[in-house]
């Protein structure tokens, strides 16, 4: 029920959260410094579990202080971290993220092989997230964007 898209440029997000299957606009995107560095983030899942990724990530992202609540949720919340220097990073039910830095771009959510295939046609961030938007049902609601 999300798009979130990285074109090495551009963060780009739709905005669409199902409230109990009432639509409702959210922000998945944001910005935030950790020990001095800094990221964009998307997030994607259940909002709940998700905010409490992102603010376990803010706190200094310690292993050893995962919640066993993450960790039984497993696969309900990916975070989406981009760093300054372009590194590519998901955490997804566990305290060791994933790392994609070697891609050259990027999307997670319900939309993102849509997202992918507009980007293989020369689309941005902002273009891939409206043509998912456009196709798949679980994204909508607008879009919001961020770049360093």
């Amino acid at each position: 029920m999300t798009v979130i898209v990285w074109d090495g440029h551009i963060l780009a997000a739709d905005r669409l959260a199902d409230n109990n299957g009432i639509k409702s606009p959210i922000t998945k995107i944001g910005q935030i410094e950790v020990n001095n560095k800094k990221y964009l983030y998307g997030f994607a899942g259940v909002n709940l579990i998700c905010l409490e990724l992102l603010e376990w990530f803010k706190a200094g992202a310690e292993p050893e202080k995962f919640t066993q609540a993450l960790r039984e949720n497993k696969g309900d919340a990916v975070l989406l971290l981009i760093s300054e220097f372009n590194e590519i990073f998901i955490f997804e039910g566990g305290p060791y993220p994933t790392n994609f830095s070697d891609a050259r771009r990027f999307a997670i959510g319900s939309g993102r092989d849509i997202a992918y295939g507009a980007m293989a046609m020369g689309a941005d961030a902002y273009q891939a997230v409206k043509v998912a938007c456009e196709i798949q049902i679980g994204c909508g609601i607008g879009i919001n964007t961020l770049k360093f």
